[in-house]
């Protein structure tokens, strides 16, 4: 098993997990090491997932990144917030749209920026708790909002 690293400025460390391992046909070297989906596996250690002071207050952790180069370049951070669950606070989409220009602005972009990654869309996720990724559960209340980096800052994309 290998070990991705990539480094987080926003959190002042370097984030690392398993890594699937490199494909042969692989059509870019990322960071240094070809795949065609490179994970940051933060669930591996839960000291590794990080709180994100966000503007509304509302307690936001990033526990997972994928950077996926196939079909195209996506990077999709994703966090999880209780304030999201209906049966805590009942924030709704609406309530944390300042916080995901915020993440994405704060946190996202420095961090692709410090790893030189050259795709420019974004999707930031906000669950109601750690979810398996691309399996859909309906006890999870989801917020999904995609971006386009562009000038050093965020675009809001219509999904």
């Amino acid at each position: 098993m290998t070990i991705f690293r990539c480094r987080m400025p926003f959190f002042g460390e370097k984030w690392g997990g398993p890594a699937p391992r490199p494909q042969a046909d692989a059509p870019r070297d990322i960071f240094g090491q070809k795949k065609l989906l490179v994970w940051l596996a933060l669930l591996a250690s839960p000291a590794a997932a990080q709180e994100v002071a966000v503007p509304s207050g509302a307690p936001m952790t990033l526990y997972d990144v994928r950077l996926e180069t196939e079909p195209e370049a996506v990077a999709r951070f994703r966090f999880v917030s209780a304030a999201i669950d209906p049966q805590g606070e009942g924030r709704t989409f609406g309530d944390l749209v300042d916080d995901l220009q915020f993440i994405c602005e704060q946190v996202v972009v420095p961090s692709l920026a410090a790893n030189d990654w050259a795709g420019r869309s974004v999707v930031i996720s906000v669950s109601s708790r750690e979810t398996e990724f691309g399996i859909y559960d309906d006890s999870v209340t989801q917020f999904f909002q995609p971006y386009q980096i562009k000038e050093g800052t965020c675009a809001w994309e219509e999904f």
